[in-house]
């Protein structure tokens, strides 16, 4: 239930002071930036960020032009809470937002707005989701201490969908067919036809746990654990049909088959030993 973004974050924004008061654009480095004002931007959805450590200076730049517009530019690392849904995982998509405003200015000092262009994305394609969408939107909140100005970008991933057919769904019904092997086995091999039906219900019963682990301990089911499920039903029904296959066939006629081959050995021991009678008289 969260993410990491990679990336720098600019601002613009005009002081009248600077206006008219110097020639070329100034530039200032490391330390010295430390003396002018700088926006307070944090990440309220945050649970890890630089944005606003001591060491600001570090991968950044602070421009004053000759006409009062100030540019400051810095790089960040944040690692920010998404509530995702998985309901249709692996086939879902997922909405992931940052929310930036000011720390300690309310509306009536600081407004955030969005530059045209910004919200340009690099990187679109990682390992297991396709960024199919970048959102920007602008907002109010209100807080104990008053309004504030927020900026939100929100990113749409669509999960890829090849690594669970290659290592779930595809050896899941492999194992599944391979259950139904019971069916062509003798109904007397009733320890091989139980014993396949069990290990192939430890099968999916594993492919369920190691799919979960990685996973957020959500408390509803998701589409995956639908199919596993539907999975574990058909193998233990064709469990079911050894157990009731077993308790059904007809063990009379077996038994009665039984007797009467041991009245034939009878017979035939018994022709053995009167032959051997007659050969030893004569």
């Amino acid at each position: 239930m969260e993410y990491t973004v990679f990336g720098y974050i600019r601002y613009y924004w005009t002081d009248k002071r600077f206006a008219g008061k110097f020639s070329e654009t100034i530039r200032l480095k490391g330390s010295t930036v430390e003396c002018a004002w700088i926006p307070d931007t944090y990440v309220t959805n945050t649970r890890e960020s630089n944005l606003m450590a001591e060491n600001s200076d570090v991968g950044s730049v602070f421009e004053i032009h000759p006409n009062g517009t100030i540019f400051y530019s810095r790089s960040y690392k944040i690692v920010a809470a998404c509530d995702m849904r998985l309901e249709h995982f692996p086939m879902d998509t997922q909405k992931c937002s940052l929310y930036l405003a000011s720390y300690g200015y309310e509306k009536d000092n600081v407004i955030y707005k969005w530059k045209d262009g910004a919200g340009k994305v690099e990187k679109k394609s990682i390992a297991q989701f396709d960024m199919n969408e970048v959102e920007l939107n602008s907002t109010t909140i209100l807080y104990v201490s008053g309004n504030y100005s927020v900026l939100i970008i929100s990113f749409y991933f669509k999960r890829r969908l090849g690594y669970y057919i290659i290592q779930v769904f595809f050896p899941n019904t492999l194992v599944v067919v391979m259950s139904w092997i019971v069916f062509w086995l003798d109904p007397r091999d009733t320890s091989d036809r139980v014993g396949l039906g069990i290990t192939t219900i430890l099968t999916i019963m594993f492919l369920l746990g190691s799919v979960n682990m990685s996973l957020p301990r959500v408390s509803y089911p998701k589409a995956i654990d639908w199919y596993l499920i539907g999975s574990f039903l058909f193998v233990f029904l064709v469990l079911m049909e050894c157990i009731l296959v077993y308790i059904l066939r007809p063990r009379n006629r077996d038994s009665k088959n039984s007797v009467q081959r041991k009245d034939l050995d009878l017979e035939m021991s018994t022709i053995n030993n009167l032959q051997v009678g007659i050969t030893n008289c004569c």
